[in-house]
């Protein structure tokens, strides 16, 4: 966590219920351009696992915009893409994660769906097998 806050800055988290505990997993989820961050929540009571692996929700923190990080989403018509509010910031839902692109590791591959938004001074992505007020309400938690 420490190398996480010293790659990002200030480490965004979810306070949720459903997301007891530390991450069980940090990754870097940066590239040439850019420097970021992939948590990784194991799965629970409310989270099922995404596909075959031991994660029930990845949060993904990369510092900047979300033009930035993600260019041609907030632009583009999406039909893959609906868009949405996430604590009075414009976020996007996208029902199947996959269409999302890109995105860090084997991210693209896991089913279940994806939420963009921006945070302060970052842009975040969370992907769960939950539905979308689900995945905005635990959004709205992160701090």
């Amino acid at each position: 966590m420490t190398e996480a806050r010293d790659e990002v800055g200030r480490l965004l988290l979810p306070e949720s219920p459903e997301l007891t505990g530390e991450p069980r997993a940090l990754y870097d989820a940066g590239s040439p351009r850019r420097a970021g961050v992939v948590l990784v929540f194991g799965p629970g009571p409310d989270l099922r696992p995404l596909g075959d692996t031991d994660a029930g929700l990845l949060l993904v923190e990369v510092p900047g915009s979300l033009a930035s990080a993600y260019p041609g989403v907030a632009t583009a018509s999406r039909p893959s893409s609906e868009e949405v509010d996430v604590g009075g910031r414009r976020g996007y839902w996208f029902p199947d994660g996959r269409k999302l692109r890109p995105q860090p590791g084997e991210a693209e591959r896991l089913p279940g769906g994806a939420l963009l938004w921006e945070q302060g001074e970052a842009t975040l992505l969370l992907r769960a097998g939950i539905p979308r007020e689900e995945a905005v309400r635990i959004a709205e938690t992160v701090r």
